[in-house]
């Protein structure tokens, strides 16, 4: 692909994801090493020209984005400082200890827009908007659906795989990201269309299945993996040579099993042409599919900070009550 390929969605995303302004401070950071990374570096690429012809010049910060290394002091200063904060390519910093401080330490009027941190060109060419139509369809969608989650609330996620799940969410933070980011204080993610909600610490009680797929290995799954969770905290894991793995890399970490097996996030997708085989980060989009994320809940607002370690999980097929109230049935919302 080249950059002129992505130039309806380099104007989607200046005009109807941002409706950045001539006269605003606008910051694109991006990761060390994105101009080999062919799909992505062309969406950079054209973000930017778009916006030079805007006659906006955005300061492009780059650092060496990768989980466990630290956000540079720089990226965090600009970012406080900015109108409209966009980052593309920049691995782990939804889940690092900038993140809370870059979130909460921006201007209050500013808009944030998180582009992808990685994936193939194909998983850009389905998921990415590049018509209006498309656009808005995913956001009508996700604010019709996700929105109903927003706020305080109980949830149970069911599943035939044996999941039976519920938990609390509210006290911590959540969006549906819809993909519409022009109100002061927005924060959007593109591709757009998941909720996404912090759990509310030691909430979640009951049973997880999961045999679909993990951002833990990006294959698809060959065995379940079940995990008994207490109080908030999974305090089992069972299922052969994935769930060992599964502990021996929540292990690594000296946080304790307790926090690194923390539920810390449920979500939900919105967007009819994702496929939940392709690979995690594609599952948490599909229209229906549910996910639970293991680890850290800092981005959410959370006590519990483990840079680098955030698991999602995805289910399909669930049926979800909020409230009592039965809003999707067997992978199907009832809206």
């Amino acid at each position: 692909m080249s950059r002129l390929a992505w130039k309806d969605t380099a104007a989607l995303i200046a005009e109807d994801a941002l409706a950045i302004q001539q006269d605003e401070k606008v910051v694109i950071v991006s990761g060390e090493g994105i101009e080999k990374v062919d799909g992505l570096n062309d969406l950079y690429l054209a973000v930017k020209d778009d916006l030079y012809q805007r006659g906006i010049a955005p300061v492009c910060l780059s650092y060496l984005a990768e989980p466990g290394k630290q956000v540079p002091e720089l990226v965090e200063t600009v970012c406080c400082d900015a109108d409209v904060i966009i980052t593309i390519y920049t691995r782990g910093l939804l889940h690092s200890d900038a993140w809370p401080r870059i979130r909460e330490g921006r201007k209050p009027s500013s808009r944030l827009l998180l582009l992808p941190n990685g994936n193939s060109d194909d998983f850009l060419n389905r998921m990415m908007p590049k018509t209006k139509e498309r656009f808005y369809e995913i956001a009508g969608i996700t604010d019709k659906i996700g929105g109903q989650f927003l706020g305080e609330h109980t949830i149970r996620l069911t599943a035939p795989n044996g999941t039976d799940l519920t938990f609390r969410v509210g006290q911590l933070a959540g969006w549906a990201h819809s993909g519409v980011g022009t109100e002061p204080g927005s924060f959007i993610l593109l591709p757009a269309g998941t909720l996404n909600l912090g759990v509310d610490e030691g909430s979640a009680e009951g049973t997880l299945v999961i045999d679909c797929h993990t951002a833990l290995k990006w294959e698809l799954m060959e065995e379940a993996v079940t995990f008994q969770v207490k109080n908030g905290y999974a305090v089992s894991i069972q299922g052969g040579s994935y769930a060992d793995d599964f502990a021996a890399a929540a292990a690594k970490f000296p946080n304790g099993p307790e926090e690194t097996l923390c539920i810390a996030e449920f979500g939900l997708g919105f967007d009819k042409t994702a496929d939940v085989r392709v690979n995690p980060s594609e599952g948490e989009h599909m229209y229906g599919a549910a996910h639970i994320g293991i680890g850290s809940n800092g981005s959410f607002g959370g006590s519990v900070m483990i840079d680098a370690w955030h698991i999602d999980c995805i289910l399909e097929g669930v049926s979800v009550e909020l409230d009592g109230k039965l809003i999707e049935q067997d992978g199907q919302y009832l809206a």
